[in-house]
């Protein structure tokens, strides 16, 4: 049987119209798919290494930059900058001390939020519950009640703390009733402390607004079957609040 390619020059020795070539006909060409593929993926990932080394390389000397800036201007803005880029690199511990140096008005708000988001990459929740409560007690206008209560629930469920956790998420609805994650993550909390009536009805109001909410589909089959989550981790769904 003549290849793919063999037809395609066929057809046009004799004259016959070629159709334009689809994906799936150009792919037939290829002899070996497989090394093909993998060719292609060993160049992308060469090519994404190599761009991340250059960020790294470039974020290493706007580092040295700002450090020498710092050490003769001891400004917040500095720190603050200068934290940024250890988060981006990686040394939370580093950027943590910066955000230290910074406090009060009218900085110390964006140190907190910095502190918050490095606690959670560390997956520290005790600690991001403590910069949060403290976030929750600022008047700033880049602060959303909402989305801070709402990471704290969050931080109460991996802490294994479902009546904080509750807690949390019911101010967090009291500020936004059809925040379709609060709803999840507080039958989440309810199903851990073995509410299971709780728990359904906060399940049956979150399908009501995303019927196919796999995470609620899941926790009211749990809440009507009376079972708890195995685990903390278990109880955390993959939503992201609104």
């Amino acid at each position: 049987h003549p290849s793919p390619a063999e037809r395609f020059k066929l057809a046009e020795q004799l004259g016959a119209e070629v159709p334009p070539i689809a994906d799936e006909y150009a792919w037939n060409l290829f002899a070996n798919k497989e090394q093909t593929l993998a060719q292609v993926r060993k160049e992308l990932d060469d090519a994404l290494a190599e761009e991340a080394r250059f960020i790294r390389m470039a974020s290493e000397a706007q580092l040295q930059w700002i450090s020498q800036y710092v050490r003769q201007a001891r400004v917040p803005e500095g720190y603050l900058q200068r934290a940024q880029i250890y988060f981006d690199l990686g040394r939370f511990d580093k950027a943590l001390a910066d955000l230290d140096r910074v406090s009060g008005p009218p900085f110390g708000v964006q140190a907190l939020i910095g502190k918050a988001l490095i606690h959670r990459a560390k997956e520290d929740w005790s600690n991001e519950a403590v910069v949060t409560r403290q976030l929750l007690s600022e008047a700033h206008p880049d602060l959303q009640r909402f989305d801070l209560l709402y990471r704290l629930g969050r931080c109460y469920l991996n802490l294994h703390d479902p009546a904080a956790a509750i807690d949390s998420f019911s101010s967090a609805l009291n500020e936004k009733n059809d925040s379709l994650g609060a709803l999840v993550c507080r039958g989440q909390a309810h199903l851990m402390a073995g509410n299971f009536e709780l728990a359904d009805e906060d399940f049956t109001a979150a399908l009501a607004i995303a019927p196919n909410c796999d995470e609620a589909l899941t926790g009211q089959q749990s809440a009507r079957e009376g079972e708890q989550p195995e685990s903390a981790k278990d109880s955390q769904p993959d939503i992201v609040f609104e």
